[in-house]
């Protein structure tokens, strides 16, 4: 059944049901409504952090440890100019944060208003800034919008790397309809389930080479990977051989696949 509540009761109300428990932010006049909504939601705790840069570093922290997907929240202006260094670092490692910018209400693009941030009229422009340190950047303009950008943010960010949503004041007091469940995007079941990949692998045939990311050296994590792939091995094979697949793939006999597993 459709209801109506209010853009920031509805990102809320989201993340909650994705099992983000934080968001790390400073409040400000052009980002309180999501606060507002943040301190009336019992799963959600608002964590105010002294400086942008600060509450940027710890959504990417947040995710780093395995906690879920890091947010950050910051008010139009300085504020937001303020969260880029900590997104830049995000991206650069690959570390999935949700940034979630406030602006001055669209009605005010352009005309000089405080925090400006629309690109109008010699304003600097929010989202050619925070596109060049984000895998994906989109300012919401419509309230319907926010259904599918949110999803599209989160997914953005779950592929490696900081999301930013630009939220204009009106636009987060404004209501939208929405369908239970619509946009409730569950993706944190799949992750660390070896099943999907298993099931790739045994459709393969001939060698198989698994390449990780720069975070396994990083963590010194070279002994976790291996046993990963053993487990990868066990799930696939089919008669209970050492090298054994269902799908004729080329394994070591100590379960690794014969090319590289590379950190």
């Amino acid at each position: 059944m459709a209801r109506q509540y209010r853009v920031v009761d509805h990102i809320v109300e989201h993340l909650a049901a994705i099992d983000v428990t934080h968001i790390f932010g400073v409040d400000g006049a052009n980002i309180e409504d999501l606060y507002d909504a943040a301190h009336f939601h019992p799963d959600i705790t608002a964590v105010l952090a002294k400086h942008e840069f600060s509450a940027a570093t710890m959504a990417d922290g947040y995710s780093r440890s395995g906690a879920g997907l890091g947010v950050v929240a910051a008010t139009a202006g300085g504020g937001a100019l303020n969260v880029v260094p900590g997104l830049g670092e995000a991206l650069a490692s690959r570390v999935p944060v949700l940034a979630l910018i406030g602006q001055p209400s669209t009605a005010l693009d352009g005309l000089g208003s405080f925090q400006d941030l629309s690109g109008r009229n010699g304003a600097l422009n929010a989202e050619a800034l925070f596109s060049a340190v984000s895998v994906y950047c989109h300012r919401v303009t419509e309230p319907a919008d926010i259904v599918p950008a949110l999803s599209q943010a989160i997914a953005a960010a779950r592929s490696g790397g900081p999301a930013v949503l630009l939220l204009p004041k009106n636009i987060q007091q404004a209501k939208v309809d929405c369908t239970a469940g619509s946009g409730d995007l569950r993706l944190h079941h799949q992750i660390g389930d070896p099943r999907p990949i298993a099931r790739a692998l045994q459709r393969a045939v001939g060698p198989i080479t698994i390449i990780a990311g720069e975070q396994v050296a990083r963590d010194d994590a070279r002994a976790e990977l291996e046993q990963e792939l053993d487990r990868l091995r066990r799930s696939m094979s089919a008669d209970g051989r050492p090298g054994g697949t269902s799908g004729g793939s080329d394994w070591s006999t100590s379960g690794r696949p014969r090319g590289t597993a590379s950190g």
